[in-house]
């Protein structure tokens, strides 16, 4: 695909500037495109022929813009989620249901989608659920077989995630790796936030994590587990992870989640080169004793920017309330309901003297996050179970119901 115009270039960075839309509408006239009459119908522009119905101009023409002879926008089962802003797809989604086999095969279409006129504005692409039989890798090949200038967000599932080591994908600025096993070093100027979930990232992944060149990431997220396909050997230990944190020095939020090493992971980030730039830092599922919050608590000077610290609900003490008290960042415990938040709460606010304290939940029968906040014992409720604003005594009441309904 060619480099993007400056008009495109505006679009795919704000696909709600009416102006740039309608200076592509010219350059689409100028083609003969039926789809600058859409643009001027959705802007209110008076140019062009009038069309009453977009959805059937897109149904009678999405087969030809996507370069897919067969392709039915109405079918269900055609593969593919398809998000359409004036004719052009901006986000993709590679989604099948098990057993569906297609002709040609959905590796195949996807590379047509890709390279057709309709996806010079793709900004987000997710590969979910793939065509039975077929490898990711096919998929990932379309992907960078050629420059995706337009390409914001990528999510892939992807045992082997090593074709992403390309320059194709120079714009991504937000990348999510779930179930990766290989990586190779990532290149990536643009990228700015990193997630990777997956219980099979090997230590060899990690190593090249460290090797990459991502000199805008800001916002790292690593979620591993206990790998079943893994010898204990190529795990990632704790000296791999401060690797990739060294290798990383502008990053300001790192979250980690379901690794053994809580405490000596603790013990080393005040020591790698991030420390002095590390605003948040993430512990949720991450099991961390007296030990480690002792070591976070007096490396705090190597810490200047740290302003928030989550740790996993495991991790709140009675042995380790001296420790989160002396804390000078805001404390953040995630906590799976209600009832939980209110025990932790008044469990903290009674052993605790963290100057600020923050107790997250969402509960899903209210549909809302559950704030508690406590600045030295003095409670304050807001948006407290998502009923608004409450006096202090209300807010006991309520802790009280939910510790009775526990």
């Amino acid at each position: 695909m060619s480099s993007l115009s400056p008009t495109e270039l505006q679009i795919v960075h704000d696909p709600d500037d009416a102006a740039a839309w309608a200076a592509y509408s010219v350059h689409l006239r100028a083609e003969v495109d039926i789809r600058a009459d859409l643009i001027a119908r959705d802007l209110g522009l008076a140019t062009g022929a009038t069309i009453e119905d977009p959805q059937k101009v897109l149904e009678e023409h999405a087969a030809e813009w996507l370069n897919l002879p067969d392709f039915d926008l109405r079918d269900p089962d055609s593969g593919f989620w398809l998000e359409w802003r004036h004719g052009f797809v901006v986000a993709a989604v590679v989604d099948i249901r098990p057993k569906l086999v297609k002709w040609p095969p959905l590796a195949e279409q996807f590379g047509l989608l890709l390279g057709s006129r309709a996806a010079r504005l793709l900004k987000r692409v997710a590969l979910h659920r793939l065509e039975e039989g077929s490898q990711p890798q096919g998929y990932l090949a379309k992907l960078v077989e050629r420059d995706r200038p337009a390409l914001r967000e990528a999510v892939v599932w992807a045992r082997d995630a090593s074709p992403l080591s390309c320059t194709a994908l120079g714009g991504l600025e937000r990348l999510t790796l779930r179930g990766p096993q290989s990586l190779a070093p990532l290149h990536m100027p643009k990228l700015g936030h990193l997630v990777i979930d997956s219980a099979d990232f090997s230590g060899e992944a990690m190593k090249h994590l460290s090797e990459s060149d991502l000199p805008e990431l800001v916002r790292l997220e690593i979620s591993l587990g206990i790998s079943q396909r893994l010898d204990p050997k190529e795990r990632p230990d704790v000296h791999a992870f401060a690797a990739v944190l060294d290798a990383l020095p502008q990053l300001r939020e790192v979250s980690v989640r379901n690794i053994a090493y809580g405490d000596e992971l603790a013990a080393r980030i005040p020591r790698t080169a991030l420390a002095s730039h590390v605003e948040v830092l993430a512990f949720s599922g991450a099991h961390m004793s007296k030990r480690g919050i002792r070591a976070l608590r007096d490396a705090e000077k190597s810490l200047p920017r740290l302003r928030d610290l989550s740790l996993g609900a495991a991790s709140i003490q009675p042995d380790t309330s001296v420790e989160l008290g002396s804390l000078s960042a805001r404390l953040v415990v995630p906590a799976p309901n209600a009832v939980t938040v209110a025990r932790h709460a008044l469990a903290l606010a009674s052993t605790c003297g963290a100057e600020h304290l923050t107790i997250e939940a969402t509960q899903e029968s209210h549909r809302a996050a559950t704030r508690i906040r406590a600045w030295a014992n003095r409670w304050v409720f807001d948006e407290l179970l998502g009923l608004g604003e409450h006096t202090r005594a209300e807010g006991l009441a309520t802790l009280a119901w939910a510790l009775g309904a526990a």
